[in-house]
């Protein structure tokens, strides 16, 4: 007896130390496996982030520093900045070595901290003593190049994989991005026999300071090889040899970025003395019939949710009116999954198209800007020349559809030109379409294409989101809306690669509780409830208190009757026992969360190991009975 019981306490030890040395081994063996049961699979890198890593042809260093020593009191951040350091740990890992991940923790007043604000990285004010929490990222290539997230903001938590990825791409690819421009309205400045020099808009200013872009007019044949990404804006009345040179770029895999208008009240502001009675609008229809895409034709989105308030009336009698052309788009209005727009707010756009997909089409178009379901398509011409809001309104008729202004278009495409280029004059043929054609036409694509479509050129005009103020000689733009924010995040998804582009938000991994958000309703409720009634109460005591108020003022005192006594003395017993039950629904909220508290440790401290052993102590029992029938047989 003394040995079996002997050897259930040896199988016990034994079990406790394979137990420990399994937890070790899975710390430092398979501290880069992982598997993820996460409900959007948050630590598993897309196909898109495995392909940047794998095509690293130079060592990558990444340093990450945190604040841990200082963050024992943030648990939001200790949970974010733990996912950080194990998706920077998953990067390393499937790097093949070229990743070097540094986690520095910068305590005050040292030489890591000093570090860190060298690269730029943005301290947050702790205390009064001095203390900064850091939380970002300073990844550098072997020629020094930098790339820099001054701090890892939970805002930004779905696009946590994008950011990390664009960065090591950016260093992986250090040189600016090359947009080229192909516009009819002066969007990059220039000169104008009427108005004189034009300076550049500000939302090609921001471009600039970003990219490397270059006016390529309207008149050519080809794209530039250089050319990262194409950028049309208001192609009205554009070559059709330039045409075609927008369709070879996209077929060829080149990424585009348009920007077409039923009416452009940007153009009509640009008068033209050529042609005074001009419709201002521009469209595509081969390019995107080809795409698969269409503009409704001659009609704009009016929306009365998102219409902007405009001035009205006579001028004795003035008015604020919804002018149903001209719209704010806020965030319910934006796609939440894509990068181009998942962190905007305010975008104004005016007398803006709509762009929907065709019938057969290849492609796969996701909208990025869109009407509320309030709307209806109206005919550009109400507002061509004179337009009335007042009476836009008053005939407006919601058809219950959600337009789309702007969209993220990819897929297979074919070419808009299959017999080749277009007839011109010979002329601009030898001046535009190269002589070699034939071998370089290309008909159909052969990866899917990239392109995000805009149904409005008036969302990059100066006055639908900056202000222009001069200060000591100089001009500067105050940014009251996200248009140019837009414009530069869908030049810089469409200037990554392929991989990038096909990255999208991949949600937060913030679970809340939702047993103990349950019981926190639910006291509230009864909270408010005792509330309301306490109110109730105290104001039938006061109408009580109004109507048996027979006392005069005496000596600048008031003189009570008993029943005003009564009640003032039965008004303070009702608010000291409200106040009782208001204590206790307190209490019983905190009991029942300490309680669910305990409950939730002991599964996932105690419970778990606890079956671990019992399994292990009833395999041994039932190993011991096999052994003594084996022994009994023989």
């Amino acid at each position: 007896m003394s040995g079996g019981r002997a050897s259930a306490w040896l199988v016990l030890v034994v079990g406790a130390v394979l137990f420990v040395a399994l937890n070790v081994l899975s710390q430092t063996a398979l501290r880069n496996s992982r598997i993820d049961l996460t409900e959007n699979r948050l630590y598993t890198l897309s196909d898109g982030t495995k392909t940047v890593l794998s095509e690293l042809k130079e060592p990558l260093t990444v340093r990450f520093f945190y604040s841990s020593s200082l963050v024992a009191d943030v648990p939001t951040v200790r949970q974010y900045a733990q996912r950080v350091q194990e998706m920077l740990e998953t990067y390393a890992g499937q790097s093949n070595g070229m990743v070097s991940l540094q986690v520095i923790d910068p305590e005050p007043f040292s030489s890591d901290e000093d570090e860190a604000v060298a690269f730029g990285l943005q301290g947050v004010p702790l205390n009064e003593a001095g203390d900064r929490l850091y939380f970002g990222m300073a990844a550098t290539n072997t020629t020094d190049d930098i790339e820099v997230i001054p701090f890892f903001q939970d805002q930004r938590e779905a696009f946590l994989e994008y950011d990390l990825t664009r960065a090591l791409f950016n260093l992986a690819n250090p040189n600016r991005r090359v947009v080229g421009l192909i516009s009819t309205l002066p969007l990059a400045g220039g000169f104008d026999q009427e108005q004189g020099m034009l300076q550049p808009w500000a939302v090609a200013s921001q471009i600039q300071q970003l990219f490397d872009l270059r006016d390529l007019g309207t008149d050519l044949g080809a794209i530039p090889d250089e050319i990262d990404v194409l950028m049309v804006v208001h192609p009205k009345e554009l070559p059709s040899a330039t045409r075609y040179a927008i369709d070879q770029f996209v077929v060829a895999g080149g990424n585009a970025l348009v920007f077409v208008d039923p009416f452009s009240e940007a153009a009509a502001g640009v008068p033209d003395p050529q042609n005074p009675i001009q419709l201002h609008n521009s469209r595509v229809p081969d390019l995107f019939a080809a795409w698969g895409v269409e503009l409704a034709p001659g009609m704009f989105v009016g929306d009365k949710l998102s219409a902007r308030k405009v001035r009205s009336g006579t001028r004795d009698r003035p008015e604020a009116i919804d002018y149903v052309a001209w719209l704010s788009l806020q965030r319910e209005n934006m796609s939440a999954d894509e990068i181009a727009t998942g962190q905007l707010g305010l975008i104004n756009v005016a007398s803006s198209g709509a762009i929907s997909a065709v019938e057969g089409a290849t492609t796969e178009m996701v909208p990025l800007l869109s009407s509320s379901t309030e709307a209806m398509l109206i005919e550009r011409l109400l507002i061509q020349f004179v337009p009335d809001p007042a009476q836009l309104l008053a005939d407006f008729q919601a058809t219950g559809t959600a337009y789309t202004m702007a969209a993220r278009l990819t897929g297979p495409v074919k070419s808009a030109f299959p017999d080749g280029p277009p007839e011109e004059s010979d002329e601009m043929k030898a001046l535009l379409i190269p002589e070699n054609w034939e071998e370089t036409h290309i008909a159909e694509s052969a990866e899917p294409v990239n392109l995000i479509l805009v149904a409005d050129t008036d969302i990059l005009a100066d006055r639908q989101w900056v202000q222009l103020q001069q200060f000591a000689g100089q001009t500067y733009a105050l940014p009251s809306a996200d248009n140019g924010p837009f414009v530069i995040n869908a030049l810089d998804v469409l200037a990554g690669s392929s991989e990038l582009i096909s990255l999208r938000s991949r949600g937060t991994s913030f679970r809340p509780f939702e047993v103990v958000e349950d019981l926190q309703r639910e006291a509230e409720d009864r909270f408010r409830e005792t509330e309301q009634a306490l109110q109730a109460r105290v104001a039938e005591t006061e109408q009580k208190l109004a109507e048996l108020q027979t006392g005069e003022a005496t000596g600048g005192a008031l003189v009570m009757s008993p029943e005003q006594q009564e009640a003032v003395t039965a008004f303070r017993e009702e608010l000291i026992e409200t106040r009782q039950q208001l204590r206790d629904v307190q209490l019983a909220l905190r009991q029942d969360i300490e309680q669910l508290g305990l409950s939730l440790k002991f599964l996932n401290i105690a419970l778990v190991p606890l079956i671990i052993g019992l399994v292990a102590i009833v395999v041994s029992l039932v190993r011991r009975q096999r052994r003594r029938r084996a022994i009994r047989v023989g």
